[in-house]
């Protein structure tokens, strides 16, 4: 850039610039920073005092001086070297603050000509650093139509940071790494915001919202309409909701009711062709124990080894008289046959009850239905009994919000007339959506990650 060209005209007639500065923050102990850091700051606090001269012309004789630079820039060394205090930029390359946080930040740059395949973007900074920023295509086009220009103000909500996974220096970052920006997390923010990171989320209004936007980061409404519950079924593997079949409460209630006697009897089934199976394990170790019960406790000792009472159990359940079969072994080796029947049963129960799970669900599949409700809202007022306090008049857009899983918002659920903060909504049938200034629908939805907050 340019302004890394420029030096000032000190009055014994010499130049100062950057490798000047440098040397005057040397002399006065500032140390701990090196031509990179200077060239970074000198870049910033030029453009800050030439925006503050061109808007004060009468101040230009001390404002924009070699002076003034030099005082910026020890303050600057002051706040981040000695204070250790980091702007927002610096704190997101460091993966010390989340960069979906609130923020304001400046346009400082946008390019002229792209590659054909390179994804727009625009150079961004926070008064301290700068970063670049991915746009995408409404973003692009606010840029092309002039909304969004060099010294544009954006307040940004829900940003990613793409690039590298691991912490950066921030200079060195500016060409690793970017933020990428969707046009429904960021607005225009004041000429007088300040930059850095904001104390609250900002929040989106109905007439901002683009169809190929984006995520939706923050909306304050009130709930004009609330429609009746119903359910649909999920598709298997992710494959979303099937909206064909959506029924209501009394419909899902004969669905319910229909499959719970369909599992029903598919378990009594499977149950019954268990059963036989297990019963004869336990009818066997049960027999085998009587025997042991009943042997001469004077009797020789067997020496039976674990195979051999293994070959004494199979012989058992294959024979067609157990009882005769089990007095021809050895009586002192009946206990350990009788524990090891007993030891099977357990485990045979065991894998059965999983063996009988796994049937049922593949003969009759847990049903996958989800509920939702569709309401309508306005956005909320911000001044006295609800009055619009918008820079721009309201839209005459209206909107249908399908709510996800609201089973799982409490009893009290969604109320109209209600105010409530919502976050993460995405836009749903994008071919419908409609201008602004267009009574028409515009369409919502819920994510599992959606937040509501009831505002008293």
């Amino acid at each position: 850039m340019r302004s890394l060209e420029f030096e000032f005209d000190t009055p014994a007639g010499d130049a100062f610039g950057p490798q000047q500065a440098l040397e005057f923050l040397h002399s006065k102990g500032a140390v701990h920073v090196d031509a990179r850091w200077i060239r970074n700051h000198w870049l910033l606090i030029l453009w800050k005092i030439a925006a503050l001269t061109r808007l004060l012309p009468d101040e230009h004789a001390w404002r924009f001086s070699s002076e003034e630079v030099c005082k910026q820039l020890l303050y600057r060394y002051e706040r981040e070297v000695n204070l250790a205090q980091r702007s927002a930029i610096k704190r997101i390359q460091e993966h010390d603050s989340s960069p979906s946080q609130s923020m304001v930040l400046c346009v400082m740059a946008i390019p002229t000509a792209l590659e054909e395949d390179e994804t727009p973007f625009v150079e961004l900074t926070d008064g301290w650093y700068r970063i670049r920023a991915t746009i995408d295509k409404a973003l692009h086009r606010a840029v092309q139509r002039g909304r969004v220009k060099v010294g544009s103000k954006l307040a940004i909500s829900g940003a990613r940071l793409n690039g590298s996974s691991e912490p950066a220096e921030v200079l060195q970052a500016l060409d690793l790494s970017a933020l990428c920006l969707e046009s429904n997390a960021v607005k225009l923010a004041r000429w007088d915001a300040r930059l850095g990171f904001a104390p609250r989320p900002f929040v989106a209004t109905l007439r901002s919202l683009t169809p190929d936007g984006g995520l939706v980061p923050c909306m304050d409404i009130v709930l004009t309409r609330v429609y009746p519950l119903a359910f649909v079924d999920e598709r298997e593997r992710g494959g979303g909701e099937d909206m064909s079949n959506a029924r209501g409460e009394a419909q899902e209630a004969e669905e319910e009711e229909k499959w719970h006697a369909q599992q029903g009897d598919v378990r009594a089934r499977i149950e019954a062709k268990y059963e036989q199976s297990e019963r004869t394990l336990e009818q066997l170790s049960g027999m085998l124990y009587h025997l042991a019960s009943g042997m001469d406790a004077g009797a020789s000792q067997s020496y039976a080894t674990a195979s051999q009472c293994e070959d004494y159990l199979d012989s058992l359940l294959v024979s067609s008289d157990p009882q005769r079969d089990a007095s021809r072994i050895p009586p002192s080796s009946l206990p350990a046959v009788a524990q090891l029947a007993a030891q099977r049963s357990q485990r045979s129960r065991e894998e059965m009850r999983g063996q009988m799970e796994a049937e049922l669900a593949a003969a009759c599949a847990p049903r996958r239905s989800r509920d939702f409700r569709v309401v309508r809202f306005e956005d909320a007022g911000t001044g006295p009994g609800g009055a619009w306090q918008g820079r721009r008049p309201r839209g005459q857009r209206s909107v249908q919000l399908t709510v996800w899983d609201v089973s799982k918002l409490g009893e009290q659920g969604l109320q109209e007339g209600k105010r409530y903060i919502v976050t993460n909504l995405r836009p749903t049938q994008l071919r419908s959506w409609r201008k602004p200034d267009d009574a028409a629908d515009i369409f919502l939805s819920t994510r599992r990650d959606t937040s509501w907050r009831l505002v008293e």
